[in-house]
């Protein structure tokens, strides 16, 4: 049963976390929502890296980016819970 959940359902997760990432407005939701999935450790975290890359661009113009920097560093929680 172990190797069903790992090999199944972890995967299902992380693409239907991927899946809401995407479809975010907010650059930090949409950080919020990668992090999440990157927590998994599947096959997924490889798609979310090359949406993260192809998102730099728009994440560095956001205009959240100051507070993208102050939750990576810790210095504040994130506004939202997922």
């Amino acid at each position: 049963m172990v190797g069903l959940y790992s090999l199944n359902f972890q995967p299902l997760r992380a693409n239907r976390l991927l899946l809401r990432a995407l479809a975010s407005q907010s650059t930090l939701e949409r950080l919020g929502w990668f992090e999440k999935v990157a927590a998994y450790r599947t096959f997924g975290t490889i798609e979310m890296g090359e949406q993260l890359l192809s998102d730099a661009s728009s994440i560095v113009r956001a205009s959240e980016v100051p507070a993208v920097r102050m939750i990576w560093s810790g210095e504040i929680s994130a506004p939202f819970s997922l």
